[in-house]
């Protein structure tokens, strides 16, 4: 692999074999976001990678780092809230890891030959290998070809798992075990939020908001950084950032002349009185970024996270070191377009059920030959055959319906969220459910992959609207606040316009920029050549027999194939 030996890596491993040393923990790079303490009283040792925010302020920037540890230490890590791993050996024979809340850093272990391998970083468990690694794992592969991502514990290679958000890998006795120490429903609420009117919700999210940033903005800044899109939920945090009176860098980012959002930033930088720095992507530079990406990526990286470098790279030469962005709060107030359209199917699904035209309906269906409609009828299928509405998976190039196959991808991906939900939070409320299974499907979809681009060029992301008090309101709210008057996230809309122009928060989505569409249009070319390769690979031919009698889309896996040659992965297991 091309690593960069600047990138902080910690990684260590637990012997399960009698012996007088049991825990190895070291390592790679050099960063100041790795705090270490050791107590003197005894052999603990306490390794803090990352930065919590409150109710102690921990990070390279702040003053008092030991006294700050020592309090950190005994403090109940529920109470906690950052982007971090927590790790602390105990007598040199036990090792409690522990993840942060809502999954902003990955942990990755791997169970071999009577030891416990672990890194924050993949580089870190090839070295320990000695360069080799697993096979793919299959569930993985089907789980990341339907979704683009692979699952909270599971990576794309056997046997190699991620700690989940919010757990304690506990390594003792000759055994290990993960738990967890955080559940979302600690923070479900739906009666203090109950009785509360449109413009009393939009006063509390925000004043949530700016309690969120405000903690999050290390003392004596000189800037912060945004990057910024003409969407609602960076524009709103631009908007209270400026509250702040913090100078605030924002940066965006548009393709060629295939797509900008030039219009409505430039808006917001007039009205807010921003600095805004537009970055334009040439295909050229897209490529090769992505590659590099990929070089260096635990998990692959799609095209439209890896051009997040460029933001980077900017507030790097900027001394920028606090960069926000607003990833994740469309799952928590259901702001994509799929959700609000799920909202409309499933009410058109009851409405037919009760009318019992629902037969008649599927027959219709199942005979257009459209995709739309052939989505529509495989999930009125699927709902017919128990398995609950969910939005965020691909279901590009099904032909038919196959119920085996619908309840298989249903058991992998879907299924724990479901029971956990409807146990925990006793409602099969669609909206909630959306809520909560996005929840826990953001640190693949949104918060592992800048934690790895921003770390390896010595920056750390901020995720402003991921603080208790914001997820708990998300979490507790009806879904008619989320979704009404035909918008997506209504409330974080009303509460944006409570101090800038309501027109522009209602403006309706410009839709995602995708480097992949724009390198599509302007390198055809280099499309034409990666979809050779995937079809070419292992991961297409072993598609190939899973998928029910559907054509493997080749496009899905142009990133994981690229992740597999740039870090050197084979199809080898550690056995051979």
């Amino acid at each position: 692999m091309k690593n960069n030996n600047n990138y902080p890596v910690i990684f260590g491993k637990y012997s399960f074999k009698e012996s007088s040393n049991k825990i190895f923990i070291s390592q790679l790079g050099d960063s100041k976001e790795i705090l270490q303490l050791k107590d003197e009283t005894s052999q603990n040792k306490f390794i803090l990678f990352g930065r919590v925010y409150t109710p102690i302020k921990v990070n390279h920037y702040e003053a008092d780092i030991n006294q700050k540890l020592q309090k950190l230490s005994k403090t109940d890590l529920k109470n906690l809230q950052g982007s971090f791993i927590h790790i602390k050996a105990i007598n040199g024979t036990t090792l409690k890891i522990s993840t942060d809340k809502y999954g902003f850093k990955p942990l990755f272990y791997y169970h071999h030959n009577n030891e416990l391998y672990f890194a924050t970083h993949l580089s870190g468990l090839k070295k320990l290998l000695n360069n080799k690694l697993p096979e793919i794992s299959t569930d993985a592969l089907l789980h990341y070809y339907n979704f683009g991502f692979t699952s909270n514990n599971q990576t794309l290679l056997e046997g190699i798992y991620k700690i989940p958000p919010g757990s304690t890998l506990t390594i003792e006795n000759n055994s290990f075990k993960i738990s967890p120490y955080f559940d979302l429903v600690d923070l479900y609420q739906p009666d203090k939020y109950q009785q509360y009117t449109e413009k009393e919700l939009a006063t509390t999210i925000d004043n949530y908001l700016l309690d969120s940033i405000k903690s999050q903005i290390p003392a004596n800044s000189k800037a912060v950084g945004l990057s910024i899109s003409g969407g609602v939920d960076s524009g709103y945090i631009a908007q209270k950032i400026v509250q702040c009176n913090v100078p605030l860098i924002s940066y965006n980012l548009a393709y060629g002349d295939y797509y900008d959002e030039f219009s409505r930033v430039d808006f917001l930088a007039k009205n807010l009185n921003i600095e805004v720095k537009k970055l334009t992507l040439t295909a050229e530079q897209i490529i090769n970024n992505f590659e590099q990406v990929n070089a260096f990526s635990s998990e692959p990286i799609g095209l439209n996270n890896a051009t997040m470098r460029f933001v980077v790279k900017a507030a790097q030469q900027d001394n920028v070191t606090t960069l926000f962005d607003g990833d994740g709060a469309d799952r928590l107030f259901l702001g994509m377009n799929r959700q609000l359209q799920y909202k409309k199917i499933i009410n058109l699904y009851h409405i037919l059920k009760k009318l019992q035209l629902l037969p008649i309906a599927q027959q219709f269906l199942k005979n257009i030959p459209n995709n739309e409609f052939k989505k529509l009828y495989i999930n009125f299928q699927n709902w017919n055959n128990g398995l609950c509405p969910y939005p965020e998976r691909d279901m590009g190039g099904l032909k038919k319906y196959d119920q085996q196959y619908e309840q298989k991808l249903y058991d992998l991906a879907i299924k724990n969220y479901r029971t956990q939900f409807e146990t925990k939070f006793g409602t099969k409320e669609f909206g909630k459910f959306f809520t909560y299974q996005s929840i826990l499907m953001c640190p693949e979809m949104f918060f592992s992959a800048p934690s790895e681009i921003q770390t390896q060029l010595q920056q750390f992301p901020v995720s402003a609207f991921w603080s208790d008090q914001m997820v708990s309101l998300a979490l507790s709210l009806d879904t008619k606040w989320k979704l009404k008057k035909n918008t997506t996230k209504y409330i974080l809309r009303k509460a944006a316009a409570k101090n800038l122009d309501p027109k522009y928060w209602m403006l309706p989505k410009i839709g995602l920029q995708n480097a992949y569409h724009y390198l599509n249009q302007s390198s055809q070319n280099w499309i034409t050549e990666q979809r050779k390769k995937v079809q070419a690979s292992d991961e297409y031919k072993i598609l190939q027999n899973l998928l029910p009698n559907t054509e493997v889309q080749a496009d899905k896996l142009i990133s994981l194939i690229i992740w597999k040659q740039q870090n050197e992965i084979t199809t080898h297991s550690t056995d051979n």
